[in-house]
């Protein structure tokens, strides 16, 4: 039997092989948070964690909030070798004031931004030798409550499914029309942020791996014996 962390290293790991069984099975467990609590009035409040190159795809969701019309801020929280860049970036395109940057942080520190933000932007960019996989970010956006506007680079789709938007990879058009409903309906908001969390409790929990895995492993012996 074969366990994969998406369905596209199911299909990689098991071409040529059709009749072994297979299942997804995400490998990498969250904790879920209590009953989350955002903020309430004060503009769209948009995180961005990750590291800062190219493949993030910061520079896009920069571009994208040029177009946004209301009141936005972003907090970035990571580093990374093209922050000076980005920097120089933010201050030509003239939103250098609505951009916080906190570098990277400890757990704690991480665990202090969530309940500040409305939404997590994930506007990832596929390399030839770089592709998202499952980002923990993602996961933990979800398990906060938060709905996720991402790319459809690698397995985000997958990965966000009903917890969010999905974009095409480099479309800034269409990133700031996701965020943009993000920030006229806050009801939309609460709606896809909690379709995420239920997500993170159904299939990403220690527990509910432990429980997947275990039942997966029994089907499997038992089809072989």
């Amino acid at each position: 039997g074969l366990i994969g962390v998406n369905a596209h290293a199911v299909r990689l790991a098991t071409r040529g092989h059709p009749a072994l069984p297979s299942r997804v099975i995400p490998q990498v467990g969250v904790n879920l948070p209590l009953a989350p609590r955002h903020p309430t009035g004060g503009g769209l409040v948009i995180g961005f964690f990750g590291r800062l190159i190219p493949e993030k795809g910061l520079d896009l969701l920069f571009r994208a909030c040029v177009k946004l019309l209301g009141r936005w801020s972003i907090i970035v929280v990571g580093t990374g070798p093209a922050q000076e860049e980005l920097e120089g970036l933010a201050e030509r395109l003239g939103i250098a004031g609505r951009v916080t940057w906190l570098g990277a942080l400890p757990r704690d520190g991480v665990a202090a931004v969530w309940p500040r933000l409305d939404c997590v932007a994930m506007p990832s960019r596929t390399a030839p030798h770089w592709v998202e996989v499952t980002p923990r970010a993602a996961l933990e956006a979800m398990a906060h409550g938060l709905p996720v506007v991402a790319t459809a680079s690698g397995a985000l789709p997958e990965l966000v499914g009903g917890g969010g938007t999905i974009v095409a990879e480099e479309d800034v058009s269409a990133l700031t029309a996701g965020l943009q409903s993000f920030h006229d309906d806050p009801e939309q908001r609460a709606r896809l942020g909690g379709a995420g969390r239920r997500r993170i409790m159904d299939d990403f929990t220690d527990s509910a791996i432990a429980e997947k895995t275990l039942a997966f492993w029994r089907e499997a012996t038992h089809a072989s014996s």
